[in-house]
Formats: C-alpha cells, sequence, structure tokens
C-alpha cells in the first residue's frame, strides 16, 4: 500500500509542470522574495514534501551504476568476454572522472535536495510566532524532517566526493550565495552530524495522524544516520550509545526484524513500508505520466536493469516472464555465498538454499517463495551468458510476471519502492563497534540475533546456554570483523545504502586487497541439472550453478571470466573511491 504522501507529491509535481515557463523565464528561480514567504503550516509543509519529491530523482541513489562499482555485482556479458554496455563499463572498470554525467547529476540531485530542504526550513523559522505556538509538535516534526534531508545528503555529498571536502549550503542560494567555497571535511561533518542531532531531538517516534508515518522520516532514522556518521569516523563509544538505545527502545522507536512469512518479503512489493524499513523512498505509477527518464517523475527505470531478461538460454522459445534487461546481476563470489551460507538442519530441513538467500536472491537452484510468477527461479529467469545469480531488490518480482505488465506497459516505468536502511543495518552497525572495541562476544550475539532468523548455523559457541546450532569457532576480534566485512553485510545490506559498499570498503582500508583477491579467484559454471540431479522439477539449464576454483577438464567451456581486474588496478595505484568535484561546478561556481 502506498502513502498519501504520494498524493501530496502529485499536486506539487502538477502545479511545478503548469509554472515550467515561467520558472525557466525566472533570472533567479530559488531566490527567495517577500511574496514567496509562508505564512501557515499548510504551505510549509507542501514545502517538506517537496523534499521527498526531489528524493526520486534516479541520481540521488544511481543503483545501475553505483552497484558495478562495488564488489557486489557483475554486468552482463561481462562473464563471457562479450562488450558490456558502456554505461556499466565506466563504473565496473573505475573509469569516471570529474566530465562523467553521471557524476555531474549526483552532485546536483542531492544538492536539489539540499535546497529544497533550506527553503522549507527558511519557511518554518519565518513563520509568524503566533502560527509557530498553534501548533509545536507539527512545526517541530516538518524542521525535524527538512534538516534531516539536508543532513543526509550533505552526509552523501562527504561521503563521496573530494575526499569530504564540499560546499555546505545552509540557507536559501541568494544571487551571489550560490557560488561558494569548499568547506573542510571537518567542518562539513560537525554541519551534518548537527542536522542529524537536530532532527532526532525533533522527529517524533511515530506520526499522530492516521498513516503519516508511512513515509515519512521519523526519530529511528535520524539515530540511525547519527550513529553511521559517528561509525565512518572510528568514534565507536558514540555510535555503540546511540545504537544500543535505538535497539533496546525498539518499540517505542517503531522498528523491528521481520519474522515468519514477512521476512522472505523484505525486498518485495507486497513489503513495502514494513517493520524494518528505517529509510524508504516511495514510488508510484498510478496517475503517472511523464516520460521514462523525467527526473521529476514519480516512477523509477531500476526493474528493468535488475530484472532478469525475456529469452531462455537453451531454446527460442519467447519466455514470457522476468522481462528486464538483466544488466546488473550478481558477482560470483556473492552468488557462491549465498549458495552456501550453512543452514541450520535442525529447524531448516531441507531446502536447497538458505531463507536470506530466497530473501535477497535469485538463484537457478530457489524453489521458494516464488519468482514472476513461477514457483522455481530457473523457470522464470534466463541464467545465459554464465550469470548466477539476480537480486530481488528494486524488481517487482512478487507481483509480476513480467516487468512489461504494469500500468504503462513498459519495462521502464516501475513503481517499486526503495529500501534505503533497515533495521538490520542497527545490529550489524552494533555489532562492528563491539567488534573494533575488543568484545567479539557482544558482536557475535547481535550478528546472530540476524542468523537465527534466517534459521542459519549460529556463529562461535553457545555461551549463552540458549541453545541453537553454532559453528563451534573460537572467533578473535579480527574474525568477526572478517565477517561481517565478506560476509554478513554484503549478504545482508549489501546494496542498501546509498554507495554504502563501497564507502565501507574505503573506510575500513581493505578496497585494495579486497579487488586484488577477488580478481585472482577461479570460478566456473555447471550446467543445473547436473548439479542437482535429485531435483527432476529443474529445467535443462546451461551454465548457471556457480562453483569455486578451477573447472574440470571436460568443463572449460563454462570457465568464468575472471572478476574485478580493473578494480584491483585502480585501487592498487590510487586511494580510489571519492568522485572528484564535477566540472560543471568548477565552471560555474567563481569561488572554486
Amino acid at each position: 500500500m502506498k502513502s498519501k504522501l504520494y498524493s501530496i507529491i502529485m499536486i506539487i509535481l502538477a502545479a511545478t509542470i503548469v509554472a515550467c515557463e515561467e520558472y525557466l523565464d525566472q533570472e533567479n528561480p530559488n531566490r527567495v522574495t517577500q511574496d514567496s514567504f509562508w505564512s501557515n503550516l499548510d504551505e510549509t509543509d507542501r514545502t517538506v514534501t517537496s523534499v521527498y519529491n526531489a528524493m526520486l530523482n534516479h541520481y540521488v541513489t544511481a543503483g545501475q551504476w553505483e552497484n558495478h562499482r562495488s564488489d557486489l555485482t557483475s554486468p552482463l556479458n561481462n562473464r563471457n568476454g562479450n562488450a558490456v554496455n558502456a554505461n556499466n563499463e565506466l563504473w565496473y572498470s573505475h573509469t569516471y572522472n570529474a566530465s562523467t554525467r553521471q557524476i555531474s547529476n549526483r552532485w546536483q540531485a542531492w544538492y536539489t535536495v539540499i535546497q529544497r530542504a533550506n527553503q522549507a526550513i527558511s519557511g518554518l523559522e519565518n513563520l509568524p510566532d503566533e502560527v509557530k505556538e498553534l501548533n509545536t509538535v507539527e512545526w517541530n516534526s516538518q524542521m525535524g524532517q527538512a534538516v534531516f534531508f539536508r543532513g543526509l545528503m550533505h552526509f552523501y555529498l562527504h561521503s563521496n566526493f573530494n575526499n569530504g571536502r564540499i560546499i555546505i549550503r545552509d540557507n536559501n542560494i541568494l544571487g551571489e550565495e550560490f557560488n561558494s567555497s569548499l568547506s573542510s571535511s571537518e567542518e562539513v561533518l560537525a554541519f551534518f552530524r548537527n542536522d542529524f542531532k537536530r532532527a532526532y531531538d525533533l522527529l517524533p517516534f511515530e506520526y499522530a495522524e492516521a498513516g503519516k508515518s508511512v513515509g515519512r522520516v521519523r526519530k529511528g532514522a535520524a539515530a540511525l544516520l547519527l550513529a553511521k556518521s559517528y561509525l565512518y569516523e572510528n568514534q565507536y563509544d558514540s555510535a555503540i550509545t546511540v545504537l544500543e538505545d535505538l535497539i533496546d527502545r525498539k518499540a517505542e522507536f517503531g522498528f523491528d526484524l521481520l519474522t515468519g512469512d514477512d521476512r522472505l518479503y523484505v525486498y518485495g512489493t507486497t513489503g513495502e513500508h514494513n517493520v524494518e524499513s528505517i529509510l524508504e523512498i516511495t514510488y508510484e505509477l498510478e496517475g503517472e505520466e511523464l516520460l521514462r527518464f523525467h527526473e521529476a517523475a514519480s516512477h523509477n527505470r531500476w526493474a528493468r536493469f535488475h530484472s532478469p531478461g525475456a529469452n531462455r538460454n537453451n531454446n527460442s522459445i519467447s519466455f514470457p516472464f522476468g522481462g528486464g534487461s538483466g544488466e546488473v546481476t550478481m558477482s560470483a563470489w556473492l552468488a557462491y555465498a549465498y549458495k552456501n551460507e550453512e543452514v541450520d538442519a535442525v529447524t531448516y530441513g531441507n531446502r536447497i538454499v538458505s531463507l536470506r538467500a530466497q530473501a535477497m536472491a535469485a538463484l537457478p537452484m530457489d524453489t521458494f517463495p516464488g519468482y514472476y510468477g513461477q514457483p522455481i527461479v530457473a523457470n522464470a529467469a534466463s541464467f545465459n551468458t554464465r550469470t548466477v545469480g539476480y537480486f530481488r531488490k528494486y524488481s517487482n518480482w512478487d507481483v509480476l510476471e513480467n516487468e512489461l505488465d504494469n500500468v504503462r506497459g513498459e519495462n521502464w516505468y516501475s513503481d517499486k519502492n526503495v529500501v534505503l536502511y533497515r533495521f538490520a543495518d542497527a545490529y550489524l552497525m552494533l555489532a562492528e563497534c563491539y567488534a573494533q572495541t575488543g568484545d567479539a562476544q557482544k558482536a557475535l550475539d547481535l550478528i546472530n540475533v540476524i542468523r537465527s532468523r534466517w534459521e542459519l548455523v549460529l556463529r562461535g559457541t553457545d555461551v549463552s546456554g540458549t541453545g541453537g546450532t553454532y559453528d563451534g569457532e573460537a572467533y578473535t576480534p579480527e574474525m568477526v570483523m572478517d565477517t561481517i566485512m565478506y560476509h554478513e553485510r554484503p549478504l545482508e545490506i549489501g546494496l542498501d545504502g546509498v554507495f554504502e559498499r563501497v564507502n565501507d570498503l574505503r573506510r575500513w582500508g581493505v578496497a585494495g586487497e579486497r579487488y586484488q583477491a577477488l580478481s585472482e579467484e577461479d570460478w566456473w559454471v555447471e550446467d543445473l541439472q547436473t548439479a542437482y540431479p535429485t531435483i527432476t522439477a529443474f529445467p535443462d539449464l546451461t551454465g548457471c550453478v556457480i562453483m569455486k576454483g578451477t573447472a574440470p577438464v571436460d568443463a572449460t567451456k563454462n570457465v568464468v571470466e575472471k572478476e574485478f581486474q580493473d578494480a584491483a588496478l585502480k585501487f592498487a595505484s590510487e586511494p580510489y573511491g571519492y568522485f572528484p568535484i564535477p566540472e560543471t561546478e568548477l565552471e560555474t561556481n567563481t569561488s572554486l
């Protein structure tokens, strides 16, 4: 069910389109004049809603391209030596630079959100005192939302551009104020952290108005991002204080881990705005008329790129399921890790892959909970060109048989929401803090909360006597960090956040060695029926089950191209991971 927030967004969007020509004729469309001051909280709320509207821009998250910059994905055709789509290759090979269009668009998209947030903040600050005093709760919630998103965008800019030296925009741009100089990384950090603190103080745990909490940012989101700002700077004690409170008071904050059947739809369209989702971008197709590449539209294009293509690899029959372009597929190591997660045989039974793999991934040997209307993933997805896995996130796998089956009839249009942060992240962040401060057992306890809900073998030993199946390892803090970095975070929340996986590898100081190690791995693929001869329901798909090591002599045709070759070279020669200031900003901002 979509939030009524969308209806407000569409009203604002319609007004924006009608006024487009007048807007473009203005000398400075962002300039605030006496005539544009807000007079009541209904008007400021519409401005706050326009901030959410700005979050719909694809370049706010840039999922298709940014995922290829990480160690989680591989572009279509990469594994068989064929040419990769140029846009995907740019990111997979890390050959982008200051003139790359997508980098400029990201910079602009984030600052657009900031500008709208500043407009809302200015409007709220300049309301008559009697209006503020009449409804303090509403004024606080609107101000909390505005400062949260302003802080969030500065956080993204700080984490991804120019080693954190970016422009702080803390008010409406007036005339020459647009030409602002760069601030130091420390100044930017202090600025957005203060916004997160203020948002935490102002935002409610839940909104009093029925349904308003769906799609609106709440106190828990501010807590998570404040803790993340501490974690990114290795300020573990401060992060622990915030995260322990968030988890201990999860009922009051209104968040929890999904369990039961709901856990399988953590990235399902039917599971949107669930109790585990802390921050989620709401999209909608109903009433949408803007074209596919319009960045103010209420739809997104991500399902096209993350969904499997429509042709089966072993015959010429028209294959009606999936309906995407399949340009974002799983890297070999990630598909292998999902395939081989060790389940608790006592509780889980004899299913082929883990519950976590079923919720997060679409692997050819998966038989539950279904995929594009088919009970077996291999019957719904094309695993050609040695494709070994797809992501369920971003696709409408649980409500459509084909991405063409939406109201627009094209796979360029999707109303699948984008989950930015989940409550599971709080557990893994706190586990990292404990591991980094030397408490391996506390870290394992949190990791095992997550693994338990997926019915996986738990890590360590049963020191508390609560029972369960454990791996029996004597984990040191360093071993715990390894499992967080290379297994738990990527398999649990790998595609969440904004550019988070690359930022994680960089802040841990392991990016170079990580890409180098992956570039040296040998992989091959086995035929589905050969790998699982007892499963008679499986179709005869060739070369889709990922295997590690040197391929048998008679299977050399199924050798997978080595991955991350360019990334290994890039990160070996320079501390890659930050974007440069875009050329478009350098050309127009006279203060740079």
